[in-house]
């Protein structure tokens, strides 16, 4: 039986992990490494200490602020907030506000999307949103997306799963699959299709696992879900 010590121990970790994912993916959205970012702190001056955050460490409350602020470049208040919310902190006071120099960005209502994978645009693999403006969205910038937004909507995903591209018909990157911790094939996402109407295409998104993960002959979904324009994905059904 687990103890109320473990049980806390084990929320704390789930914390720290989610709190990595969403750091990683505001760097790799601003296009920043590790360790350009550990050269703007005073502290985690180590890229390898921004990799341990990333990996599940939560840092201190004023640590992760001035990590997001001086080394992410981020000065949007509501994105502080959100980090500091998932890490089980406080919001910044206006005070914090004022000392930091931080803006609010004007609300701006996120739009639902149809997106299509191509594995070829441009000679670079990436979903091309088709309305209601059209936009291409690179692997590089995607796969923190959806691992941070898309994986941990679904249950039959373990924590710190990832995603990967994979060739298959003789096209390379042209799979998009779900690999566990142990980078063991589980599951797959398809941007797009229908896998249930003969691949037809409908624009959204669907979780499930493939004939090449152990399906029984036909591809079964779990999750249906649809990319909004602020990246996050909306379930629409889940079986």
């Amino acid at each position: 039986m687990r103890t109320r010590s473990g049980s806390t121990s084990g929320a704390r970790q789930a914390v720290g992990r989610n709190v990595g994912r969403i750091l990683r993916d505001l760097r790799t959205r601003k296009g920043l490494t590790q360790q350009e970012v550990s050269e703007k702190l005073t502290y985690y001056t180590d890229p390898r200490s921004i990799r341990r955050l990333e990996e599940g460490r939560r840092p201190p409350r004023h640590r992760l602020i001035v990590l997001l602020i001086n080394g992410i470049e981020i000065d949007d208040v509501a994105i502080i907030n959100q980090v500091l919310t998932e890490a089980q902190y406080e919001a910044l006071s206006q005070k914090e506000e004022f000392l930091y120099n931080l803006r609010h960005a004007p609300i701006v209502e996120a739009v639902p999307q149809v997106v299509r994978w191509t594995s070829d645009y441009g000679g670079h693999p990436g979903i091309l949103i088709e309305a209601p403006e059209r936009e291409f969205i690179a692997w590089p910038q995607l796969k923190p997306e959806v691992e941070v937004q898309l994986l941990p909507q679904e249950a039959r995903v373990p924590p710190n799963s990832t995603v990967a591209t994979r060739p298959l018909h003789n096209r390379s990157d042209f799979a998009v699959r779900i690999l566990d911790p142990r980078r063991t094939e589980i599951g797959s996402v398809w941007f797009g299709p229908d896998p249930y109407k003969k691949w037809g295409h409908d624009g959204l998104v669907r979780l499930g696992r493939s004939v090449h993960a152990g399906a029984p002959k036909k591809p079964i979904v779990w999750r249906v879900t649809q990319r909004f324009s602020d990246g996050s994905y909306r379930t629409i059904e889940a079986l």
